[in-house]
């Protein structure tokens, strides 16, 4: 499904790409508030996420200084021009890098 499609309550996960330096096999989140578009990148998307972490993300919710914990912040998503996302930015609109990884969202049905 498109990216546009994403709805608050949704989950995301990805798994870490092959040579990456993190120590974690990947990381997973739920969605806080929609996908919206972020003007000036192509094909990107801003979105608030619920998630624990260590190191924060963009507009993070956490206490500057602790050791990290449940949250919300905002990441970014490049996608594919299908809607498909390819790349995630842990710092969201203030990301130097993209790491390219396939990003997964789903819906949880009863």
């Amino acid at each position: 499904a498109h990216i546009e499609q994403v709805l608050p309550g949704d989950v995301f996960a990805w798994r870490t790409p092959p040579g990456s330096p993190s120590r974690h096999t990947g990381h997973t989140g739920f969605v806080v508030e929609r996908p919206r578009r972020v003007e000036g990148l192509r094909d990107a998307y801003a979105v608030r996420v619920a998630d624990s972490i260590v190191g924060p993300h963009e507009d993070d919710s956490r206490a500057e200084g602790t050791a990290g914990g449940l949250g919300t912040g905002v990441f970014v998503f490049l996608t594919d021009g299908e809607g498909h996302a390819t790349h995630y930015g842990w710092h969201g609109t203030q990301t130097a890098g993209y790491v390219r990884t396939p990003v997964l969202f789903g819906r949880l049905w009863r």
